[in-house]
């Protein structure tokens, strides 16, 4: 599942209605997320007692892309943009849920190893699955930024007769407004020539 967190299987352990805007979550180990966060819950949950279908699936958040996080004290807690009203006006009375090992999936945020590329400057929609029925449902922008100008970059031929194939010199110096550009550990360079 996308949003769980690398090398443990972090589950949702509870689920509780706060009010007509909030539910909280618990998680079996901190989970990665933070504040801002959206995620979808996936399998493993229940209609307790004062509930129906269609609340569950309001908590999964699966038609509306999810849920928006925000985090607590308690780095296993948080509470999602979701609430349900009571029937009775007290606490006991908001429905409840039965969650058994719950999945879910951070629909905000993605990490790949694969290589993503645009020709241009361009921020674009990003679509999730929606309870596999085959709706999808926007989950975020996916943003492309032109990369910073190398203030220095050099091409330089290491010989100078005509016709003959000779190794040349690349040289270059990365700009400093980018962070990640200065950070320690390997970095790839890619080279890419065009015929002209």
């Amino acid at each position: 599942v996308l949003g769980q967190s690398l090398c443990k299987d972090v589950r949702i352990l509870a689920v509780r209605v706060l009010g007509d805007a909030r539910t909280e979550v618990l998680f079996s180990e901190r989970p990665g997320l933070q504040t801002g966060d959206r995620i979808v819950l996936g399998d493993g949950f229940a209609c307790g007692a004062i509930c129906s279908q269609d609340q569950l699936e309001v908590l999964r958040g699966t038609l509306s892309g999810g849920h928006v996080l925000e985090s607590s004290l308690d780095v296993r807690r948080f509470t999602l943009a979701v609430g349900f009203n009571s029937t009775g006006g007290s606490t006991q009375d908001y429905p409840s849920f039965n969650v058994s090992q719950g999945t879910w999936a951070r629909t905000s945020r993605l990490q790949t190893k694969e290589e993503l590329m645009a020709t241009e400057q361009v921020g674009e929609p990003c679509c999730s699955a929606g309870a596999g029925r085959g709706d999808f449902v926007e989950a975020g922008i996916l943003t492309f930024e032109s990369p910073p100008v190398m203030p220095v970059a050099t091409l330089s031929p290491t010989g100078t007769a005509s016709g003959v194939t000779a190794p040349v010199v690349v040289s270059f110096q990365t700009s400093s407004s980018r962070p990640e550009y200065s950070a320690e550990g390997h970095s790839r360079l890619t080279l890419s020539f065009r015929a002209s």
